[in-house]
């Protein structure tokens, strides 16, 4: 990992200003010789408190930053958590992490007369951001590299009031392995149309366990919520700094919670399904019926609940879980004010 190139071409894409003339929905990419995947990028500082650029990978990553335009998340924190790609961000000087400050200072290119520091970090769902490892950084180099050039010639494709987003418009720029390029402006729906979200289910049981518990376990008249939330301070376990995620049952009649299972985001899911089977397995019973509004969890759990004979429902939106959330999250704040 060269570092004096990443944190010159960082200094060259931040000497530029892009966020005077570029939103974050002006969504562009880039296609590399190096690398398989076409990146995807929009620019922050026009309408965002960070100045800076994000990164996300492959249409599953464009994705992840259309729904960063449209999904109404209930604050900042929500947001971040679910966020997967990189991103460059320039600080002032006085409000760099100490750790930045000593990368950018020890790389070799001078930024003691910038009043911005650049400062690197990699994103993933559950996670706390952190510095990129060394591969990362080389792609990170490699893209601002090639985004400061595209982004002087994105100039004249914006001369609309409206976003590239806002007119389906994404412009691709496709790298030769000479440097030479060829730009495009993509359909934004095009580039979708054909994209299916692959979701790895994990099992952690067996059908037999399955038959077991459903024939020695009573089955309770009651229909159950279920669902999931991010608890909104990060800890530290095993040298990783995440977000425990905190899994709820909760019965809709009595409006009590039944159960309340706390995990790391790593392998979260087989954790679930081993909780959910202990819980039912301890108090010889379980719910007729449970409805989730995550269609992960729905997708987690829907194959061991059919073996179970529970009737598990996709909706919408839950009435007592938001709730409960809500109340958890203000004590948590209250608690951590004092």
């Amino acid at each position: 990992m060269n570092e004096l190139k990443l944190y010159q071409f960082a200094k060259k894409f931040n000497n530029l200003r892009p966020w005077k003339w570029l939103f974050s929905t002006d969504i562009f990419a880039l296609k590399m010789p190096k690398y398989q995947d076409i990146y995807f990028c929009s620019v922050l500082g026009n309408k965002e408190k960070e100045l800076g650029l994000t990164i996300y990978k492959g249409i599953p990553g464009l994705v992840n930053l259309i729904d960063t335009f449209v999904k109404g998340y209930e604050n900042y924190n929500e947001f971040l958590l679910c966020q997967q790609g990189f991103a460059v961000y320039f600080n002032d000087k006085s409000d760099l992490p100490k750790e930045d400050y000593d990368y950018a200072f020890t790389s070799g290119e001078c930024f003691e007369d910038e009043k911005l520091w650049p400062a690197f970090r990699v994103y993933k769902p559950g996670f706390y951001p952190v510095r990129p490892n060394d591969n990362d950084l080389s792609l990170i180099a490699d893209i601002l590299s090639y985004a400061t050039d595209f982004i002087v010639d994105l100039k004249q494709y914006n001369v609309s009031d409206e976003s590239f987003f806002e007119q389906n418009i994404c412009y691709l720029r496709e790298i030769n392995k000479d440097n030479s390029y060829v730009d495009k402006s993509m359909v934004i729906e095009d580039m979708l149309k054909d994209y299916q979200r692959i979701l790895k289910v994990p099992v952690a049981y067996d059908e037999l366990s399955l038959a077991r518990l459903k024939r020695n376990t009573k089955k309770l008249n009651q229909v159950w919520e279920i669902s999931y939330f991010y608890y909104p301070y990060p800890v530290e376990q095993d040298g990783l700094i995440f977000y425990p995620i905190n899994l709820l049952m909760v019965d809709t009649e009595s409006q009590r919670v039944v159960a309340q299972h706390m995990c790391s985001p790593l392998k979260f899911a087989e954790s679930f399904q081993k909780f959910i089977l202990s819980h039912f397995n301890q108090n010889i019973a379980m719910p007729t019926e449970m409805v989730t509004d995550n269609e992960d969890l729905f997708c987690y759990i829907e194959s061991m609940y059919k073996g179970l004979a529970i009737k598990l429902t996709l909706v919408d939106k839950l009435f007592l879980i938001p709730h409960i959330k809500k109340q958890f999250t203000e004590m948590l704040e209250k608690q951590n004010n004092n």
